[in-house]
């Protein structure tokens, strides 16, 4: 009976000590409690270069949330899940939209999907927030691309702006954290590559593409930047701080609607081909047809062009000519 007490007394002791250590310390204590579920930074679209998306372990579905608005983007690192929307009316034509194009940048607690901060940014968040080192980093702007956007840091535990840098042209595609240089690379609609400070937004460096980038999110593998433009893939060194080479596939164009994605030494893309007026009847049902025709008339900003879908298998080794320092959007 006494070893019994003793046993019991032991216990007792080990609980209290283990309440005074998460008292003391608690920030040591959610730390292990946020790692153990969700990865210590995002560093880049969908959080790798596959275009996946996918973290370890099982679904199940614990809590849920809802957005006010769209959600376009979303990163899962250090306890937080950090969700970025578009406005309320995205998908309006271009000369119907709501004086509030807002976006919103939410941070959650990735246990529970308590809220913990929500604020508003000039413009909507198209692609993922980039979370390191205690900031999270998003771009924002929106279609069409002539409208302004930017890049805004804020703290991961408030929500209180950093930095915050405006550029021409809508940033459309997600940022990506440069780890090993603490820069971040973004690129628009103004066909621009920059390289901005982590700490204080300052640009670094900055190379023109020769084309806009609608959505292709940078996507960086060692020291080499993968992005798509309106007519081209780029490889970029961001050693050189240059372009390695561009690859353009024939009559393909679009190639920025959609991010590469890196498998070894190959990257992969789509773009599309335009058939023109005769092969669009002769392929679409003419219902769509019709429709499609009419939707793009009730606008001046719209012109009517039918494409199809196509993909790019590039190997690492195709070549190219370097870009001029700098090339604005058309």
């Amino acid at each position: 009976m006494l070893n019994g007490r003793r046993t019991a007394l032991s216990r007792w002791l080990t609980c209290l000590l283990a309440i005074t250590s998460l008292a003391t310390n608690p920030i040591v204590a959610q730390t292990q409690r946020s790692g153990s579920i969700t990865p210590s930074s995002w560093l880049q679209l969908r959080g790798g270069t596959s275009n996946a998306g996918v973290l370890p372990g099982t679904l199940e579905t614990t809590w849920r949330f809802h957005a006010l608005r769209p959600v376009r983007g979303a990163a899962i690192a250090a306890g937080l899940v950090v969700i970025g929307t578009e406005s309320a009316d995205s998908d309006a034509l271009p000369d119907a939209f709501a004086p509030d194009q807002n976006g919103f940048l939410t941070a959650l607690d990735a246990f529970t999907g308590r809220e913990l901060w929500s604020r508003r940014v000039p413009s909507w968040i198209h692609g993922d927030p980039v979370l390191y080192h205690g900031s999270v980093i998003a771009s924002f702007g929106r279609w069409p691309m002539t409208h302004p956007g930017g890049v805004i840091a804020v703290d991961a535990r408030t929500g209180k702006t950093l930095w915050a840098r405006s550029t021409e042209a809508g940033v459309m595609p997600a940022p990506a954290i440069d780890s090993s240089r603490n820069t971040v690379i973004v690129v628009g609609g103004d066909g621009v590559v920059y390289g901005l400070s982590l700490t204080d937004g300052s640009v670094l460096y900055k190379s023109g593409l020769r084309a806009p980038d609608a959505m292709s999110s940078p996507r960086i593998e060692g020291d080499t930047v993968f992005m798509g433009t309106a007519e081209s893939l780029t490889s970029f060194s961001t050693t050189h701080r240059s372009a390695n080479w561009h690859f353009r596939p024939g009559a393909l164009r679009a190639l920025g609607d959609v991010p590469v994605a890196l498998s070894n030494t190959t990257a992969f893309s789509t773009g599309t081909k335009a058939l023109g007026f005769r092969l669009a009847i002769s392929r679409l049902p003419l219902a769509e047809f019709l429709r499609l025709i009419r939707e793009a008339s009730r606008t001046s900003e719209v012109v009517p062009v039918f494409c199809t879908a196509k993909q790019s298998r590039i190997t690492g080794s195709a070549g190219g000519v370097r870009p001029r320092p700098e090339v604005a959007a058309a």
